[in-house]
């Protein structure tokens, strides 16, 4: 990775730390444990007192939401799918 790119992965990084607040905390809290702790959804799901498949919608609709306000910032086009 070169420098420039670690700045850039840096101020993403910022920005996407920005923007959680902004979501609702039940998918906030999955898309922090998956994406930030490491845990697999099952954890998150038994962690989190819910079953797997809300689980997975909720972090798939985390995903979604920040998706839309980076692109609304002009960070990353909408239909980019992750």
């Amino acid at each position: 990775m070169q420098p420039g790119e670690q700045a850039d992965e840096k101020e993403l990084t910022q920005l996407v730390d920005s923007l959680l607040p902004q979501i609702p905390e039940d998918q906030r809290l999955a898309f922090i444990l998956y994406s930030f702790a490491g845990l697999s959804l099952p954890e998150i799901a038994e962690a989190m007192e819910s079953n797997l498949p809300t689980t997975k919608s909720r972090l798939r609709l985390a995903r979604e939401k920040l998706r839309e306000k980076l692109a609304a910032k002009g960070i990353l086009d909408p239909n980019i799918a992750s």
